[in-house]
């Protein structure tokens, strides 16, 4: 290819973008593995809205094993995992 392009003071061209060149090809992406789904937490208004049930009765049936447990946020604030309860209902359609 040649030499370096020489500049008006006979200085070689300086790596303005300050990085250091790589020494080595980088390690191609393994694009096999599959992506971990995003977890989204929903609070008890969401809940109440995507099963049609009343607060009492998500406790009821959560303490019973018949729906899925919340997770602590906080002292005071708990939610629930989005795909459980989705997962949940779908069981209950296809059961009755």
């Amino acid at each position: 290819m040649g030499r370096a392009p020489i500049h008006s003071r006979g200085e070689a061209p300086v790596n303005r973008l300050n990085y250091a060149e790589p020494t080595e090809p980088a390690e191609p992406i393994d694009q096999t593995e599959p992506h971990e789904p995003t977890i989204q937490l929903i609070r008890i208004a969401e809940v109440r809205r995507i099963t049609g049930l009343s607060t009492s009765t998500i406790y009821k049936m959560t303490n019973e094993g018949k729906f899925p447990r919340q997770v602590s946020l906080g002292d005071r604030a708990v939610a629930w995992i989005k795909s459980e309860v989705l997962t949940w209902g779908k069981n209950r359609i296809r059961k009755s």
